[in-house]
């Protein structure tokens, strides 16, 4: 096997940025898919035409306001229920808020997914890139459309269940009764025919069990102001037209949910409405030309909202941005290779010389063994048997540099002398030579925790803003009633004028108004039932009332059922028999449960079941989203099998080389060694004997004459050179064995000269060529460091740099381990001013019915937006630290340790991502309950954005219709058009018309609109606390705020400070050190790529030089003789002639023609 390569540096770089490039928005001039323009058969380039249609739709959008425009109608909610004209600028002004908030949304969605990051140890290919980019966006796709589709429901049921009335008498009219002696105000539900014929629905009790609905239709007959009879039981005229596409419902927002907009597809349609709606034909625009060329798939509005008006989404890779922001230091690969020649022949060279030293000198010492055990007789001495085996007297008389020429006795022992030092040399060389399951479960059940969290969390919010508004706004709402219809209790009529008075709750006993909800939001009273032939009679005997304990009464529905509990309906309980008599009595069933009240089952409380106890409040069920536990399951081996590993591998702490390896490396060298050795060492004691030599005889030598350095120098190079020159000449390694035993002395020696020069050729060339073949190819190189420090990490970084690469034994860690973060929100939010305490207080002072104030007097303003104020800083405050606990507990999941740099980018990066995401789920939920009230026109008991108008007929005396009309603000601004149209807020003086203005401080069509047009500058000043003090009777001093510290400037408006959670600033701080001890490095490796090492080329020359030598030792020779052979063949051919004419043989030549036979 084979591998070559290494790895990439782990990256944190910005999820594809510069990888997504946007967000196909809808294209309404969109061809079929078997469609074309039928004006031009010229062929037209695609993208040209594409960017037409774009071009169309941008026209369009830009029209659309144009178009929104036109569609007003002076007295629109006059005309009948199901008229169009009644509803068409409503529910295209609702349309073009909801594409807005889709194109937020999405935008939004574009931006977390270009800031997500996106960590790598490796470079992935180009699919697994793809595949996260999908998973990506699918998931912010997913999460974005989920919590925003819950929210639109949620509102849905909000607006149904607690009967907002809208101004445009879509669900209901009021109808004032003259009939009696003191008239009288009634909310009639309007109806809708049913699917079935002739069938109305009324929009508080439906009996199809559906949301009433009918198709929008024009009608060419003039509107009926004021018969009551058909504004409330409409039914279609026979000469009226279907506007097709599009509906009429009790709201504005049923009926835009169920339009498929079908009539802006057809030109007589769109002729339609220009007829009936003057104001498009004064655009001087030929809507016609705007009509929709998009294939017509039947959707509905609804359908498209659940995409966010999207069709489909376009992701554009740039694979090699992604590459060039991963920048890989190291490419691998690997292989399997059965055979690999060069490598084969290098190390069977360097075995084979080992081998041969070894095995020859194990075989002669293991037969010669044998030998003297086979030729054991009783002549031999036991001492002799004995010496046998002492190895120190064989090691004595070890010669392995035999010379039969020379031995002499000096000869002998310097022969052993070198023998020693060979062996002790030889000695002393020698010694030189996919995510586990508990990270998993870990991971997985920290976005489990994640997940329950930002569940509970986003419902939390979206009912706790839905409640802070509908508080502050005070919305008219309809009482639910059986079979009577009761007086509104929030409307009273002054002449032919109706006004608003605030909701209160009243006291059971004595009918008195204990508490206005305006001012106390906590504002209750217990629920009774109480007979309903008493209350026909007007009787108030008590002994027709009956408590129902844990049922409370609030100002709004949702107050008294976040109020209560549900201890009533347990078996328990003694209020339960009476509630299902009273269901039987009445024999309707007020809480859409079915008919059968026999189906109706008490609650039976198991403390092993239910952590609820019967008295907990609904408010904290409702706080756990209802849940009793989650139940989270999850599977290891399904993550296995979904992962789908091509391979497994781990790793673990060996020694560099195995035994097996030591051992080949050990026979390869072996080799080598013994061949330098035998040739080194002889020279080398020689030359140290000879020293020592004429180191006694100096004293007898004679006086040799002194030359310069120079000559000396000159003389020693001239020596060596004519020395070397002499020696590789004469020098002969081969012995007459070698050659055939036929030769002659001088033959074999002239032989042995050619072969030793043929030798040295072949082994430097075959040496050069495999050591240039081996050393050439670049060695990986691994450093390891086994759990360094912290510091001694430092010390490596220093010297390494970013080539160290550190693993982590834990893979995965919470941001809070080694990262703070800490809001600094802006003064107000901590000031006495968003304290209920000190909001009671003042309040106090004034005369609890504001609606005895003047229409502008603040004072009818200043508790609901010291409210709105108080729970924009409170939910401000929620969100921000939910962001900051969301990111904080979620995990930094690395396999390696990243560098401080990349951490503290990675991290920063992360941070600004949660900063600027903490906002947006907020503000979207404000933006679309902002556009839910002004679309539908639901009316503020404030009385500040509509007003009923009774419509008097001289032909009916008892009863008149009163339409909502809008409240016109300064410029001229509608709350019909516009939701934030405001004035200046002002005080009052008592018995007076002289306006006092409070600084900063507005008023308009809503409390929460009108606020968040406002600024905190009376805040920051005193005297303008001094007025307020002085209006509200208040005792106590204000302190204003001190803008020395605030980054805002004080004619700031309150909406900028709620798009910015209020924040002043973020202190972050990041612990490289604790994120360290967090990762825990096991091992740290510094990866680099050597094309030389001095002690590898040493090894590979010694390993192939035995090998080398002892295959050319025995392959020389025979070269030599089949090459002399060649030659003196060819040579005996070229004279054969000559020997025709001359038959004297040369006695001379003789050995010649031996080597020739």
């Amino acid at each position: 096997m084979v591998t070559t390569g290494g790895i990439t540096v782990p990256i944190a770089i910005p999820f594809f940025e510069e990888l997504l490039e946007g967000v196909t928005i809808y294209n309404l001039f969109m061809f079929e898919e078997n469609d074309y323009e039928d004006d031009d058969d010229r062929f037209q380039d695609p993208a040209i035409v594409l960017k037409q249609q774009k071009y169309k739709t941008w026209l369009y959008v830009v029209l659309l306001a144009e178009w929104i425009e036109g569609l007003n109608i002076e007295n629109a909610t006059h005309y009948e229920t199901w008229d169009f004209r009644k509803v068409a600028y409503s529910q295209f002004e609702l349309l073009s808020r909801l594409c807005l908030l889709s194109r937020e949304i999405i935008s939004q969605i574009q931006t977390d997914i270009n800031n997500t990051d996106f960590l790598t140890i490796n470079l992935l290919p180009k699919i697994a890139i793809q595949l996260e980019i999908d998973g990506t966006i699918e998931s912010q796709k997913n999460d974005a459309f989920g919590r925003m589709i819950s929210f639109f429901n949620y509102w849905k049921i909000t607006i149904k269940r607690n009967n907002l009335i809208s101004a445009l008498g879509t669900n209901y009219l009021m109808v004032v009764d003259y009939s009696s002696d003191v008239p009288e105000i009634y909310g009639v539900s309007a109806s809708y025919i049913s699917t079935t014929p002739f069938v109305l629905d009324a929009c508080d009790v439906s009996s199809s069990g559906n949301d009433p609905i009918n198709a929008a239709i024009l009608s060419p007959q003039p509107m009926n102001l004021s018969d009551v009879v058909v504004q409330i039981f409409a039914e279609p005229r026979p000469d009226s037209t279907i506007v097709n596409g599009f509906f009429v419902a009790c709201t504005v927002f049923d009926a835009l949910l169920a339009s498929t907009l079908d009539c802006l597809y057809e030109s007589e349609c769109i002729q339609l409405l220009e007829n009936y709606f003057p104001n498009l034909e004064q655009t001087n625009f030929n809507w016609n030309n705007s009509i929709l060329s998009s294939k017509q798939d039947n959707n509905s509005i609804g359908d498209y909202l659940q995409t966010f008006f999207t069709s489909n989404w376009s992701t554009n890779m740039n694979y090699s941005s992604y590459f060039d922001q991963c920048s890989p230091s190291i490419c691998t690969y690997t292989t399997i290779e059965k055979t690999n020649l060069a490598y084969t022949i290098t190390l069977f060279i360097s075995l084979y010389g080992g081998l041969i030293i070894i095995l020859r000198l194990i075989a002669s010492w293991v037969i010669s063994i044998w030998f003297k055990i086979t030729n054991y007789s009783n002549e031999i001495s036991i001492y002799e048997n004995i010496n046998m085996f002492k190895p120190i007297e064989s090691m004595k008389k070890l010669n392995l540099f035999k010379n039969i020429n020379d031995k002499t006795e000096n000869s002998i022992k310097q022969q052993r002398i070198i023998t020693r030092i060979y062996l002790i040399l030889l000695l002393a060389l020698r010694n030189s030579s996919v995510l586990n399951e508990n990270d998993f479960n870990q991971q997985l059940y920290t976005d489990i925790n994640q997940f329950y969290q930002s569940t509970i969390y986003n419902f939390d919010l979206m009912k706790d803003i839905t409640q802070i508004i509908r508080q502050v706004d005070q919305f008219h709402e309809q009482l639910l009633s059986a079979n009577t219809l009761f007086p509104d209790p929030v409307l009273t009529l002054n002449m032919t004028q109706i006004k608003f008075i605030l909701y209160g709750i009243q006291d059971i006993n004595t009918g008195l108004t204990k508490c206005i909800c305006a001012i106390d939001p906590y504002c209750q009273r217990p629920v009774v039932l109480t007979d309903a032939a008493a209350i026909n009679q007007k009787n108030n005997n008590s002994n027709f009332i009956h408590n129902i304990p844990g049922w409370i009464q609030g100002c709004l529905a949702t107050d008294s059922v976040l109020f209560s509990t549900f201890s009533c309906l347990y078996i328990d309980s003694d209020c339960f028999s009476l509630f299902l008599s009273y269901v039987r009595k009445n024999n309707y069933d007020v809480l859409a449960l079915p008919l059968s009240s026999t189906s109706l089952q008490p609650l039976v409380y198991d403390p092993t079941m239910s952590h609820y106890p019967p008295n907990t409040l609904i408010s904290t069920i409702i706080q756990e989203i209802m849940l009793e536990k989650w139940n989270p399951i999850s599977s290891y081996k399904q993550f296995y099998d979904s992962c789908a590993p091509i391979y497994c591998s781990y790793s673990e702490n060996i020694r560099k080389q195995t035994f097996l390896g030591l051992i080949t490396i050990f026979v390869s060298m072996i080799g080598g060694i013994v061949v330098s050795l035998r040739l080194i060492t002889p020279h080398l004691v020689k030359f140290f004997l000879e020293s020592l030599k004429k180191f006694n005889n100096k004293s007898e030598q004679t006086q040799q004459v002194q030359h310069s350095l120079s000559n000396r120098l000159k003389m020693m190079i001239q020596n060596i050179i004519k020395m070397l020159y002499e020696t590789l000449i004469d020098l002969n390694i081969f012995v007459s064995r070698d050659f055939a035993s036929d030769l002659d002395r001088m033959t074999v020696k002239r032989y042995g000269q050619w072969a030793t020069r043929l030798y040295f050729i072949l082994f430097i060339s075959s040496l050069t060529i495999l050591i240039l073949y081996t050393i050439i190819k670049p060695q990986i190189l691994t450093k390891k460091f086994n759990e360094p420090s912290f510091t001694y990490y430092n010390q490596l970084k220093d010297k390494y740099n970013d080539e160290l690469k550190c693993s982590c034994s834990r893979i995965a860690s919470t941001y809070n381990q080694f990262v703070s973060i800490q809001p600094i929100f802006h003064s107000i939010c901590s000031s006495q001013f968003i304290s209920e305490e000190w909001r009671h207080s003042l309040i106090n002072g004034l005369v609890s019915n504001l609606s005895i104030y003047e229409q502008r007097d603040y004072r009818r303003f200043l508790s609901s937006h010291l409210q709105y104020l108080q729970g924009l800083c409170r939910l401000s405050i929620q969100t921000v630290n939910k962001s900051i606990n969301e990111f904080l507990t979620s995990l930094l999941v690395t396999n390696e340790l990243l560098t401080e740099n990349n951490f503290n980018n990675r991290l920063n990066l992360l941070i600004t991502q949660s900063k600027s995401n903490a906002p947006d789920f907020f503000s979207n939920l404000v933006f679309y309950i902002q556009s839910m009230i002004h679309g539908n026109a639901f009316v503020t008991t404030y009385g500040t954005n509509f007003e009923y108008v009774i419509m008097i007929d001289e032909n009916e005396i008892f009863y008149a219709v009163a339409p909502g009309e809008p409240i016109i603000y300064d410029d001229n601004c509608s709350c019909k058009f516009f939701p934030n149209c405001t004035t200046q807020a002002v005080f009052f003086k008592t018995n007076s018309s002289t306006e006092i203005p409070v600084k900063g401080l507005k008023m308009g069509c809503t409390p929460s609109e009108s606020f968040l047009a406002s600024t905190l500058e009376c805040f920051y000043n005193q005297s303008c606390l001094n007025l307020i003090q002085q209006y509200t009777n208040y005792n106590s001093s204000l302190i204003s705020l001190s803008n020395t510290t605030s980054q805002y400037l004080q004619n700031t408006t309150i909406d900028e400070l709620r798009l910015n959670l209020f924040i002043e600033k973020w202190i972050t701080k990041l612990n490289y050190p604790s994120y360290y001890q967090q990762c825990l490095p096991s091992i740290c490796s510094y990866i680099s790529i050597e094309k030389f090492n001095i002690l590898y080329t040493i090894t590979l020359i010694l390993g192939l030089q035995g090998g080398l030598t002892i295959v050319l030792k025995w392959i020389c020779p025979k070269l030599v003789r089949i090459g002399l052979k060649i030659y003196y063949r060819r040579k005996h051919r070229m004279i054969l002639p000559n020997l025709t004419t001359n038959r004297n043989w040369n006695y001379e030549n003789r050995s010649t023609n031996v080597i020739l036979q």
